[in-house]
């Protein structure tokens, strides 16, 4: 996952002066945390963040939910919103803490499962490292602007209650596109079950003939319940005509999906 920034914007009167400051720490190694767990287990990890600048640096850590669609738009609910959070379960060992100079920081967490056994599949939230500056009251005065930009990085904490949960995803739409002199069919799929999955996405071609064109794999993405992601296969080098595709989401073992298309390759 990409660093994301927001900016924070104080105005106080007129604008005459401006200056800025910038809070910025790195989290060391992975960005998403994975558990095999059971009702009533608990597991703990480590999350290590660095301070790679020349001054203390205070760091804040929340908690937030995260959805997502084919579209490319995510959203970051309030902990606990989501009904497949697992926000509530979690506690750390600080919220907010300093970070010295070229040092780093273990933020130990602790996941506690609730011992239910209605609970199902995959359960995730967001934990939010956020480098913060406090104002210098001495360069805030009348007339002056302040800009603070903040970095932030999530990292998703993710628990599979065992192997339980429904897993099922459902085609929503296949398109043509046809850019920069390439060719890629683009499939949207949703998330319909408990469990979150990542197919082994591919497309089978064939003649109207029933002569097999050829196999072609495109991207494998994990996808959340509830979710719906899109997904690319390169059909660049497949000749014009009409081709009947069998699309197939291989999610490993029994779970296989497919769906039967025409597709019209015109020049």
């Amino acid at each position: 996952m990409k660093n994301n920034k927001r900016n924070h914007i104080i105005i106080l009167l007129l604008l005459i002066i401006s200056f800025s400051v910038e809070a910025g720490v790195n989290v060391i190694g992975g960005l998403s945390k994975l558990i095999n767990a059971e009702p009533g287990g608990t597991y703990r990890g480590t999350i290590v963040i660095s301070n790679p600048g020349a001054e203390p640096q205070q760091v804040k850590v929340y908690q937030t939910d995260r959805e997502y669609n084919f579209k490319g738009r995510t959203h970051y609910g309030s902990p606990g919103e989501n009904p497949r959070s697992n926000a509530e379960w979690i506690t750390f060992n600080a919220d907010i803490f300093t970070i010295p100079a070229k040092d780093r920081f273990k933020l130990e967490y602790e996941v506690r499962i609730p011992n239910n056994t209605s609970l199902m599949g995959t359960y995730w939230s967001m934990v939010m490292i956020e480098g913060i500056e406090e104002p210098d009251d001495s360069e805030t005065s009348e007339g002056t602007i302040m800009v603070r930009s903040v970095s932030r990085t999530g990292i998703q904490i993710t628990t599979n209650i065992g192997d339980t949960g429904s897993r099922e995803i459902e085609f929503l739409r296949s398109e043509i596109i046809n850019e920069n002199g390439s060719r890629s069919l683009r499939v949207d799929i949703e998330n319909i079950g408990e469990m979150a999955l990542k197919p082994a996405f591919s497309v089978e071609l064939f003649s109207f003939e029933g002569i097999r064109t050829g196999v072609f794999e495109g991207d494998e993405m994990s996808i959340l319940p509830g979710s719906s992601r899109r997904y690319a296969i390169d059909l660049s080098d497949v000749p014009n005509g009409k081709y009947k595709a069998l699309i197939i989401a291989d999610c490993g073992g029994d779970y296989v999906f497919g769906a039967n298309y025409t597709l019209d390759f015109k020049k």
